[in-house]
């Protein structure tokens, strides 16, 4: 008896860490999100297509870099239940000594090359500064995952958003005002790297050895092997689009891509990453328990079609006027693939959810599988379609994010651990009351767009939905209300 109070305490307990995980990891993503917005909104009317083209195209090769470095040693330590000084300390010397390497065959031998090969020589300059980037993150890399293992997700949202708002906030504003151009960018990433990585020493400081454990090296590279390849495919699937549109259209071409994927991507900053941040953890903690599992999963899948639905409804509803708002009137030539990439949005932030789940409880090469389709549908299909311009790439990146969450989903259903009628049932559930909000405010679109600049007819909308949801809840029209919803509200409630 003394033995199951425990057992449940023990999973409330992971329950409560893993909500106010959520929580706090979301507001921070929410404040950075915000802050991304308004930095972004500066930049694009100081940068132009081309130069964010080139900071795009720089950034395929560092991530490349680091998660070559990285070799799947910092999600190995999340998901290994027991580790000692000594993991610890062969893993921060394993991927500095190997990040450092990398970057120097890169500036020696690479950099030329991949110059020539996007036939763009003032990449090669872009990338012999900005790797120098490649190492910080590297250590910050192992950092993270020593504080996302402890569910010490406060310290994290909060220096998360400091370093980026001293980095892009302060000095890619200053340089781009100061015309530097694509170099303000550049500059911004290397100081928010330094800055994060030293942060994250700081409030979570280990001992650092230069003696070499080949034992817990091997234990942690065995673990972290399946994760390696599994960011290998999820690096290609992510940047492959990104990489066929600076190859074969052109890096101006890649600049207008980027700006409408940061405007998809900016709703997977705020919830993607903070499900898969806390959730891995949280699954990892429960991986030998079916019934919490299911129990996890079917709440959360909930509660990420709650917000996402409607959001992806809303911004494609006023996709022009947010558009306009952020980046200015001269990019509106972006509406087309802005709007095909929010068809994907829910899903790609399902995908990660449910990606989460399989790394947590232990069937990475099944999530190795689902990330080569994935990856394969992204590079070949962009390839084919890569005479339709950035539309066409748009519509393939969306029908792949479909097509992984519904294997992820299918999978899951054969392993007992997810119901698909119960998917397909929390999906439909958000359906009316995102249709009757979203019907009645296009027609009061309608009227505005008329009268009022897109800043007014953005704050009425939301303004309106606001009053909408406030009646809902205070006459109870439980018709209208997902049971998710009003399990976070009194969760929210009870939080307080």
């Amino acid at each position: 008896m003394l033995l199951w109070v425990r057992k449940i305490n023990k999973n409330k307990s992971i329950y409560t860490k893993s909500f106010n995980g959520f929580l706090w990891l979301l507001g921070g993503s929410t404040t950075k999100a915000v802050l991304q917005v308004l930095i972004i909104a500066i930049l694009a009317r100081l940068l132009n297509p081309k130069e964010f083209g080139l900071i795009a195209t720089a950034m395929i090769v560092v991530k490349f870099t680091e998660m070559i470095a990285n070799v799947g040693v910092g999600s190995a330590l999340i998901q290994k239940q027991k580790i000692n000084d000594r993991h610890i300390s062969i893993s921060f010397l394993f991927v500095i000594v190997l990040g450092f390497l990398i970057y120097f065959i890169f500036l020696f031998l690479l950099n030329p090359i991949l110059g020539s090969f996007f036939n763009q020589l003032d990449l090669v300059n872009v990338l012999n500064l900005i790797c120098i980037s490649i190492p910080f993150n590297m250590f910050s890399q192992i950092c993270y995952s020593l504080l996302q293992k402890k569910f010490k997700f406060k310290s994290l949202a909060g220096l998360d958003i400091f370093s980026y708002t001293i980095g892009y906030g302060f000095v890619g504003i200053f340089l781009a005002y100061l015309n530097y151009g694509v170099f303000s960018l550049v500059w911004a990433i290397i100081i928010q790297s330094i800055l994060y990585a030293i942060f994250l020493y700081y409030i979570n400081p280990f001992k650092i050895s230069l003696k070499f454990y080949r034992k817990e090296l091997n234990e942690l590279l065995f673990s972290g092997s399946g994760f390696i390849v599994s960011d290998f495919f999820n690096y290609f699937a992510r940047n492959g689009d990104y990489l066929i549109i600076s190859k074969y259209i052109g890096i101006e071409a890649l600049g207008l891509y980027s700006r409408a994927y940061t405007l998809m991507n900016a709703v997977d900053r705020i919830i993607g990453k903070v499900i898969n941040k806390v959730m891995f953890s949280t699954f990892s903690k429960v991986q030998n328990n079916k019934i919490e599992i299911t129990k996890i999963l079917n709440r959360t899948v909930g509660i990420l079609f709650l917000f996402l639905i409607p959001i992806s409804f809303y911004c494609y509803l006023f996709a022009e006027e947010i558009i306009i708002i952020i980046l200015g009137k001269k990019w509106l030539s972006i509406l087309i693939p802005y709007k095909i990439l929010l068809i994907g949005m829910t899903f790609r932030v399902g995908y990660k959810l449910l990606a989460s789940c399989l790394k947590g409880i232990g069937y990475i090469k099944y999530n190795l599988f689902f990330q080569f389709i994935y990856m394969s549908i992204i590079l070949i299909g962009s390839y084919i379609v890569s005479d339709y311009g950035i539309s066409g790439i748009a519509l393939v990146v969306s029908f792949a994010l479909l097509i992984h969450f519904s294997l992820q989903v299918y999978f899951l259903f054969i392993k007992k651990l997810i119901s698909i009628n119960l998917v397909f049932k929390k999906f439909f559930n958000v359906i009316p009351i995102t249709i009757l909000v979203l019907f009645t405010l296009f027609y009061i679109n309608q009227f505005l767009i008329i009268f009022s600049h897109p800043i007014h007819i953005i704050f009425f909308s939301i303004i309106y939905i606001f009053i909408f949801l406030m009646i809902i809840l205070q006459f109870n029209f439980t018709l209208l209300i997902p049971s998710d919803f009003l399990w976070l509200y009194k969760k929210l409630k009870n939080n307080k």
